[in-house]
């Protein structure tokens, strides 16, 4: 299985790191990735201008059979992944339709 994660932070390193040593991956995708994912072998950096550049990205799992993609939680990159029809194709990690605040539900209920 091809597996695409969009972003560059350490989240989407280890994410991709951790997908990377899964016996059905066999190529793990990183855009834009970073130095750490550049360093890892089982991993491909790939250059992304992140929302204008969503278009080619999405042709870029279309064209590698991208079977899996999974984004940093940044809502103009999720916007703007669902509203191309080539986006649209790709199997993705979040639920159908446009995405709501992803970070915001990171915080966790404080107890008095």
């Amino acid at each position: 299985m091809n597996i695409l994660v969009i972003g560059g932070g350490g989240r989407e390193h280890a994410l991709a790191w951790k997908l990377s040593r899964s016996p059905k991956a066999q190529k793990v995708f990183v855009a834009p990735g970073n130095g750490g994912t550049a360093l890892d072998v089982n991993l491909t950096n790939i250059p992304f201008n992140g929302v204008t550049d969503i278009a080619a990205l999405a042709e870029f799992a279309l064209a590698n059979k991208v079977e899996l993609t999974w984004w940093a939680p940044r809502r103009p990159w999720l916007q703007a992944w669902w509203t191309n029809s080539a986006a649209a194709a790709c199997a993705s990690s979040a639920p159908h339709g446009p995405p709501r605040s992803l970070k915001a539900r990171k915080r966790l209920p404080r107890t008095s």
